[in-house]
Formats: C-alpha cells, sequence, structure tokens
C-alpha cells in the first residue's frame, strides 16, 4: 500500500514489483503474460487457462488508456485468439494448445478474474463469455495509499478484498481441473451449459435431503433477470429457479399457504444450502430501498398455464379482479404488502390466478419501492424511488389493472 502511493517512471519497473506483491499475497505465481500484461495461468496444462489478468498503469488513464477496459479486452481476445499469448510456441505443441484451450472454452462461460488500476487505484473485475461477453466490477475502484494515522479500519478493508480474492482463486482452479474431468455431453435443441447459472442443487427443508435440478430453459427471453425452467431429478417435478437481491418470503408463504401463490420449495442462499425460513440470512439487511446483503436463490412450483401479459389482449377468468383482491386482502390482513401489482407478476392455470414474483413485497412500514421504478407502478399510484410501499398503492394498481379485466 505504501508502494502504491510513490510516483512510477517505467511501467516495466512498477508491475515488476506489483508482480512479485501479488505473487505473495495471493499464494499463485503472477507471471508476464506478454500481450495480456500479467496472468496468474492455471497450472499442469498444456494451454494457458487464465484464472486471473493484470492490466497495472503508472496512473488511471494513462496515454488516454483505461486499465480496467483495456484488461478486459485482452481477457476476451486470450479467449477468443490465443495466439496473442501464446505465438510463439511451436506448430506442434500450438495445435495442442489452441485444441485444448477450444476444449475448455465449448464447456463452461470462461471465468476469468481482473485486477486494474493504476498508482494507488485498484480493482477487481470478474468476466464471462454467455451469448456476450460480460465484465461486472466486483469492487469498486479502492485506493491503496495510506494517508492518515488511523489506517486500521482502510487496512482491514483492503485485506478483505485479498482474502477473498485468493479464495476465490483457488475456488477456480478446482473450477477448472473438475472441468478437465467432466464428459460435456450437448443435446441437440437444448442450449449450452454456459447459458445458465452454476447452482444447480438445494436441501429441501422439510425432508432435509439434497434435491438437484437441471435447467431447460429460461422462463423470459431476452432479459437480465430470467427466470429458469427446471426440471427435479428425484421426481421429474417442473420447478422455476430464480435469483434475487430480496424476496418477500414470508409474503409469499403466506398466500402459497392459501393456494394463492405457487408453493416455495426452497428460498436461501444461492448455493442451496440454508433456506431462510429455517436460519436467517446472516449480515442482510434493507436500508431505503438498498438491500445490503447476498444474492437469493428461489426454487418454487412451476405453474403450467397463461401468462398474466394476457390480461391485455383480453384473455382472464371473469373473476380476476375478486381473485386478485382477495390476494391483495390476506396480504394486507396479516399486514404484507406486495408492491409491483401488475399482470407480468401473475399465472393463470385454467381459471385460477396465481402471483408469482414477491420481490417487492414485505411488511407494512419495512418494504420499499426499489431504484428506478418504472411508469408501470409510479404512473398509477404514488410510489416513488426509494418510497415506502403503501396498502393504498397496492389498492390503486389492484383497480388500474384488473378492475375491467
Amino acid at each position: 500500500m505504501a508502494a502504491s502511493t510513490g510516483v512510477g517512471t517505467v511501467e516495466s519497473c512498477l508491475t515488476g514489483n506489483l508482480r512479485s506483491t501479488l505473487t505473495n499475497i495471493l499464494g499463485k505465481a503472477v507471471v508476464d503474460g506478454a500481450i495480456l500484461d500479467d496472468v496468474i495461468q492455471k497450472t499442469g496444462r498444456k494451454c494457458s487457462i487464465p484464472l486471473l489478468v493484470v492490466e497495472y498503469k503508472r496512473a488511471v488513464g494513462e496515454r488516454g488508456c483505461d486499465p480496467l477496459t483495456q484488461a478486459s479486452y485482452s481477457t476476451l481476445n486470450h479467449w477468443q485468439d490465443p495466439s496473442v499469448s501464446a505465438g510463439h510456441l511451436c506448430a506442434v505443441i500450438w495445435n495442442a494448445y489452441v485444441q485444448q484451450l477450444g476444449e475448455t472454452r465449448d464447456k463452461c462461460c470462461c471465468p476469468t478474474f481482473i485486477i486494474a488500476g493504476g498508482g494507488p487505484y485498484l480493482a477487481v473485475l470478474g468476466a464471462i463469455i454467455t451469448d456476450r461477453y460480460i465484465v461486472q466490477r466486483l469492487t469498486s475502484l479502492e485506493w491503496l495509499g495510506m494517508s492518515q494515522t488511523f489506517e486500521d479500519e482502510h487496512l482491514y478493508r483492503i485485506a478483505q478484498v485479498f482474502d477473498s480474492l485468493r479464495g476465490a482463486l483457488l475456488e477456480l482452479d478446482e473450477f477448472y481441473s473438475e472441468l478437465d474431468r467432466q464428459d460435456l455431453k450437448l443435446v441437440d435443441g437444448n442450449p449450452h451449459p454456459r447459458f445458465y447459472p452454476y447452482p444447480a442443487a438445494f436441501i429441501n427443508p422439510v425432508s432435509k435431503t439434497t434435491e438437484e435440478f437441471e435447467y431447460l430453459r429460461p422462463l423470459v427471453f431476452p432479459s437480465t433477470k430470467s427466470p429458469f425452467l427446471v426440471k427435479l431429478k428425484s421426481s421429474g417435478e417442473m420447478a422455476v429457479v430464480k435469483f434475487v437481491a430480496r424476496y418477500g418470503v414470508g409474503a409469499h408463504q403466506l398466500l402459497a399457504e392459501a393456494k394463492m401463490a405457487p408453493r416455495l420449495l426452497f428460498c436461501g442462499s444461492i448455493d442451496g444450502q440454508r433456506d431462510i425460513r429455517k436460519t436467517p440470512e446472516k449480515g442482510t439487511k434493507d436500508v431505503f430501498g438498498l438491500h445490503l446483503g447476498p444474492l437469493c436463490m428461489v426454487v418454487m412450483e412451476y405453474i403450467d398455464g397463461t401468462h398474466g401479459e394476457a390480461l391485455e389482449a383480453g384473455y382472464g377468468p371473469k373473476d380476476t379482479y375478486a381473485q386478485v383482491k382477495a390476494m391483495i386482502d390476506k396480504l394486507h390482513a396479516s399486514d404484507y404488502v406486495f408492491g409491483d401489482l401488475r399482470p407480468p407478476n401473475m399465472m393463470f392455470a385454467g381459471t385460477k390466478a396465481f402471483l408469482v414474483d414477491f420481490d417487492w413485497a414485505g411488511k407494512h412500514g419495512e418494504a420499499f419501492y426499489p431504484f428506478e421504478l418504472g411508469e408501470g407502478v409510479t404512473k398509477y399510484c404514488e410510489g416513488r424511488d426509494f418510497g415506502t410501499i403503501e396498502k393504498e398503492h397496492d389498492l390503486a394498481l389492484l383497480d388500474h389493472y384488473f378492475l375491467q379485466a
């Protein structure tokens, strides 16, 4: 940290010092990756699998280049065209190199960590390849310098970043080792596994048994937050899996018991180990609409029917309004609010209506609207970004969307 605040005159000397420091901190050799700058590679392989790519400048923006963007494209180039980092190999080794890298690329979404920055600033990013190349910041642009007498909290925060990255690199190394041992069998007509999340099991909170599932398809496309249709391997039952920042598990459970919502099979940690109905998630809290805590995996019964958006085309049971009002009345009677009461958050199985999306639901006075509300909510009730979700808002949306259904 002290060294990062110095003024570097030669980039190669600066990166050389950083290379040595990161090797000691992360417990894996950071080597010169030529075009890729510095990398931590998967060991024991014929081809170079980048676990971590490092792009570091003397200062952020040096020569008009953003090191975060440069590192992101360098990583993509390696996966697409390995010649950028292995063009010096002889023809025989080169052919084996390209083949093995291609086999790895064809099996997964190519997860790679990135460290990028300049001077006393550094950020950690993660990159994957699905139907597009995705790079996401895992940290902010952290300041590594020291300028105050009391720096314990700052030191601890930076140490947490590198300790987490060290552990994540070990897991990523094991991921690629396990990938080598797998024989990927693609099925015609089924999307490649790279298009699906990795969590594929949960512990049933009732039977205490592990339920494994396989992804079949996204239910909404295109969408960055699509729920997925899955099949439980033990029973063949269809279910829906979604990943959310927050969830009104109490409201969902209440309506599920009244058969007004799908059965809730699991709601908890994304590794499927802890259901928050049994073991509340630690470190989770909501602050005026901002959810602070880990992501949550929700697994629910699949309703094989008609999506609620069909109401706009004139489809729907004649008593749709009465059914939805009964749901809202039941929630309000237990002091819950729903928030996002619109047709897209409903399903119809024959003439039976179900509420299926409880992301915003919660206790009255404790549930807040998220950031960037759409007109579908703000135009027809008094809901606002980060505002409290009121029961009157539910009733206003009920009348607007369902009174004429």
